[in-house]
């Protein structure tokens, strides 16, 4: 089933107001005038928890995870909202990034020519690109391939190991 826009949101220039305009025209404004100190200290609070956990959501590890939060809470630090970079941090491409080269290395392009096209899209566009058929199907090979390497690990550490299950049965 399609997944229908009901709204979009747009944000004032100077940040003064959120409207969100829904499919059938009508609309509704937020005015950060009209909010008191404290609902407007919980949205802030609540934009930042936001920003830094849509950082790591689709990572695949803890280090992927903790590189994308450490990426977005530095470019804060720097006074960066949107730091236009996109990757899993220490030089890794994210999974995003891995698969678009997959596809477009073909045309001669390289690993740099895909993180420099995805660090040009918009959140928006990242989010359909991560939508189309050729990604999902990418990403779905990385991810089944680095799930084999990591059954390949288990195994190989766990190789003639006995499996002792007094452990848990408490005998």
């Amino acid at each position: 089933m399609a997944k229908i826009k009901k709204a979009s949101k747009t944000v004032a220039e100077d940040f003064s107001a959120v409207t969100f305009t829904f499919a059938d025209g009508r609309a509704l404004t937020v005015e950060m005038i009209g909010l008191n100190d404290e609902l407007r200290r919980r949205g802030l609070v609540h934009g930042i928890s936001q920003k830094v956990g849509d950082s790591y959501a689709s990572a695949e590890t803890i280090d992927e995870a903790y590189e994308a939060a450490a990426d977005v809470v530095e470019s804060l630090g720097r006074g960066e909202w949107s730091s236009r970079t996109v990757g899993g941090g220490a030089g890794k491409p994210t999974i995003l990034i891995e698969a678009l080269f997959r596809i477009i290395q073909a045309e001669g392009k390289t690993l740099q020519d895909a993180t420099d096209l995805i660090n040009e899209m918009s959140d928006e566009q990242r989010e359909g690109l991560r939508k189309l058929a050729p990604i999902v199907a990418a990403v779905d090979a990385i991810k089944l391939e680095r799930l084999s390497e990591k059954a390949k690990k288990s195994a190989a550490a766990t190789a003639g190991q006995t499996l002792d299950l007094s452990a848990v049965m408490g005998a």
